[in-house]
């Protein structure tokens, strides 16, 4: 996180916030489903690393489907740790209480994200 001098956002009349906003923190999942995900070519960006949203829809796609069918996200925190590169098999791991679900991406090389969704029903609005 850098930094930004107050001639840079003076002239658009922002208010400067000093305070950095922090996510989650993250325990390590204990007792959590497991799902196994292979990364393929078409889930790399243009440099060679697996593309932000793939995190994201290994974790929904671990999910029951009449879960996923009934509800949306309503808040994501997701923290990204090391990137995945072509070829390597993923561990997608799972925890849900109720409307929360917490999550863990892990490869060989240990841990490479972590999020914790908040969901509501599909029809609230």
């Amino acid at each position: 996180v850098v930094t930004v001098k107050d001639e840079i956002v003076a002239p658009y009349g922002s208010e400067k916030i000093k305070k950095v906003i922090r996510g989650p923190k993250y325990k390590p999942l204990k007792e959590a489903e497991e799902s196994l995900f292979h990364v393929r070519y078409l889930d790399l960006d243009m440099n060679g690393h697996v593309n932000n949203s793939k995190y994201l829809e290994w974790m929904y796609e671990a999910m029951d489907i009449d879960f996923l069918k009934t509800h949306v996200p309503k808040k994501v925190h997701l923290k990204y740790l090391k990137e995945i590169h072509y070829g390597k098999d993923i561990i997608t791991r799972i925890k849900q209480d109720g409307l929360i679900s917490q999550h863990e991406i892990k490869t060989d090389q240990g841990l490479h994200a972590q999020a914790q969704i908040e969901w509501r029903e599909r029809n609230e609005a």
